[in-house]
């Protein structure tokens, strides 16, 4: 039996949402293609269009825009759209209906509407029933014309969807657009990437955040691997940090040649130091105690070399890593007496010389990578040595290996469509990163200030955020080992009761 009630629904940024961040920036889209300063001359055509007709619709828009294709805007729109699932969920063609104030002909709009998945949609729209949602008068045309009373109307514009509607005496529900909600977002230049952020911040948990954030970085710096290795370069992806990578490279991208490395610092830290290399050696000192120096120089080297060998790494063969002083990169180089290409995100002034790299970055913008790490690093163990050219793992912290594995996974489901959907240039990913690691949310804080991602035995963590010590007049210390010093500053100044402690630090 079918209800004489009905629900009603805006279309636009309600229950369609364009892939774009703001409406207009669809016309930056179709400016790509046509070029000739469509943006603005589509803008003014619109203005004029207002101007001459009270209920315009898009081929009064064209008439000011004779050199331009009026399909090029329809099939711009038609393809930068998808639903919004919260809307689709309670969609039900024998009780619903679609009321928009708009310039668009229904049936492009009930085109739109099937196409991301609103079966037999029907469509009422301000250019054909010359009528306006801000009066109330759209919303009485389309009850006359339906013979039922809409009961409730979902939309994004207060004045037209909620004001309106409660002139015609509908219950109104205010769902603001995206573009008009307060959101923590970082700036940056692409429309449709803004838009996938924005949607993130707006409904994502603070841990799904922190790993979406991450997939711009994890996609694109593999795309850029793989574009600029030369024909019969092998591509070795470093355990752990690299575990993301290497999996978007072998399995969507679907690379030749693809290897996944377990290796480590402290895995090749006896043939680093017995390299030649001085700076090589003090970069493995500086991880080291005196006695553990002493045991690592005299472990023989046979089962870590018989394992690098075991891939058979030739000169100029790939190294991808994050990226710090490329000490891994030169280990290999010596342990096997080849010259390898280190391809890094980002490396120290300070690396290791004579090393052969290339950055994706080409500034300083991975200010904390102890952080990347965490995000992009896998849920196994640390490799501790080899045997039988295997690696041999020291079994880590469970919580640790817990959350890596929730946001591999967060990481790896949305780099699928991501790829296919989305481009981030170098420079959004930098502001990207920049904001994330500046201005994470408090829970996000509270996580890099657990202990399991630093030093438990000390009850250090990345941030080094630690009270007790902090009251027992230890804060010069903590400071001083925080990888994360703004945010060692920001929990102090959030402390209502540490906060006045904030004189006795500096950098």
């Amino acid at each position: 039996m079918t209800s004489n009630n009905l629900i009603s629904f805006d279309i636009f940024d309600t229950a369609l949402i364009r892939k774009v961040f703001y409406p207009t920036d669809i016309f930056k889209i179709i400016e790509e293609k046509v070029g000739n300063n469509f943006y603005n001359k589509r803008i003014e055509a619109e203005k004029k269009a207002r101007e001459k007709y009270i209920y315009y619709n898009i081929v009064d828009i064209y008439r000011e825009l004779p050199e331009f294709d009026i399909y090029d805007e329809l099939d711009a729109e038609m393809n930068n759209c998808f639903a919004n699932p919260d809307i689709l969920k309670i969609y039900n063609p024998d009780n619903c209906v679609f009321i928009s104030d708009m310039y668009l002909p229904s049936y492009v709009l009930v085109k739109m509407l099937e196409k991301i998945g609103y079966k037999d949609p029907k469509v009422y729209v301000s250019c054909e029933m010359k009528a306006i949602k801000a009066t109330g008068e759209l919303f009485k045309k389309v009850e006359e014309v339906t013979s039922k009373k809409i009961k409730k109307h979902y939309g994004d514009n207060y004045i037209a969807d909620i004001l309106g509607a409660k002139i015609a005496q509908i219950e109104p529900l205010f769902n603001p657009a995206i573009h008009d909600k307060d959101l923590n977002l970082p700036i940056i230049k692409d429309s449709k990437l803004k838009k996938w952020l924005a949607l993130i911040e707006d409904k994502k948990t603070p841990l799904e955040k922190l790993a979406l954030s991450h997939v711009p970085l994890a996609v694109e710096f593999t795309k850029w691997i793989l574009e600029n290795r030369k024909e019969g370069q092998k591509i070795f992806f470093l355990s752990r940090d690299m575990y993301t990578l290497y999996i978007i490279a072998k399995d969507y991208l679907h690379a030749e040649d693809v290897y996944y490395l377990h290796v480590s610092r402290r895995s090749l830290a006896s043939i680093s130091l017995k390299s030649m290399n001085k700076e090589l050696k003090e970069r493995i000192n500086w991880i080291y105690t005196e006695e553990e120096r002493k045991k690592d120089f005299k472990k023989s080297d046979i089962d870590k070399i018989e394992y690098l060998k075991s891939f058979n790494i030739q000169d100029n063969d790939i190294i991808v890593d994050i990226g710090y002083a490329g000490t891994i990169q030169a280990t290999i180089d010596y342990a096997l007496g080849i010259k390898t290409l280190g391809m890094y995100m980002q490396v120290a002034p300070d690396k290791v010389p004579s090393l052969n790299t290339k950055m994706f970055f080409n500034r300083p913008v991975i200010h904390f990578p102890l952080m990347v790490e965490i995000v992009l690093g896998s849920d196994e163990d640390c490799v501790e040595s080899y045997k039988n050219k295997k690696p041999i793992f020291k079994k880590e912290d469970k919580e640790r290996k817990k959350l890596a594995k929730i946001l591999n996974k967060i990481i790896l489901e949305e780099a699928k469509t991501f790829i296919n959907e989305q481009h981030a240039s170098v420079f959004d990913i930098e502001q990207i990163l920049i904001h994330q690691q500046y201005y994470p949310s408090k829970e996000i804080i509270d996580l890099y200030n657990k202990p399991i991602y630093s030093n438990r035995v000390l009850n250090e963590s990345i941030i080094n955020f630690n009270v007790e010590e902090i009251r027992k007049g230890n804060i010069k210390e903590c400071y001083a080992r925080s990888y994360c010093k703004p945010l060692f500053k920001k929990m102090l100044n959030e402390d209502k009761d540490l906060k006045q402690l904030n004189r006795f630090i500096n950098d």
